[in-house]
């Protein structure tokens, strides 16, 4: 076997794995979406709910924060301030920070992952149309720099989904 073809291989098994871990990672959210989703939505429009959910799960709140946190990105009308507020409140400015952090990349990935997996049709009905049209120019730039900004701007999710469709490096 030649090194080419090896390359090739290992290439595709690789590309293959990503392909079934990020559908395997969206399909769980969309399964605990549908299972829990009615009363996330309630908790998570309410700061003082969410408190009281994440306390009541003790040594797991933190990982349901993250989980919530993550699903805030993906799940546009979920309010990300209010998990952010809640995150510092129960476990100050650091953890709190940490958990936070850690939720948005998570999410960010996450929404990455599906813009590239399910393409234009879901980051539409995820982001808006509109929306997506609007900054659709910004798609096709690679520059850090320029995706530094972008992610930086007060413009929500979008710019993971735009990520995603502009095949930005992980």
């Amino acid at each position: 076997m030649g090194e080419d073809t090896l390359q090739d291989l290992t290439q595709r098994i690789l590309t293959s794995r990503r392909i079934w871990l990020l559908t395997s990672i969206g399909g769980l959210m969309v399964v605990l979406a549908w299972t829990f989703g009615p009363q996330m939505w309630a908790i998570a429009q309410d700061e003082t709910a969410l408190e009281a959910f994440v306390i009541q799960l003790g040594a797991w709140g933190p990982l349901a924060l993250v989980a919530i946190n993550a699903a805030q990105i993906v799940v546009a009308p979920l309010p990300g301030y209010v998990m952010q507020i809640a995150a510092g409140y129960l476990y100050g400015p650091l953890w709190g920070g940490v958990y936070g952090a850690a939720g948005l990349v998570i999410g960010a990935m996450l929404a990455m992952g599906l813009a590239r997996i399910f393409g234009r049709p879901l980051a539409e009905q995820l982001v808006g149309v509109g929306r997506l049209e609007r900054w659709e120019r910004v798609t096709f730039s690679t520059s850090t720099l320029v995706w530094f900004a972008i992610l930086l701007a007060p413009t929500g999710d979008l710019p993971y989904f735009l990520a995603g469709l502009a095949k930005v490096s992980f």
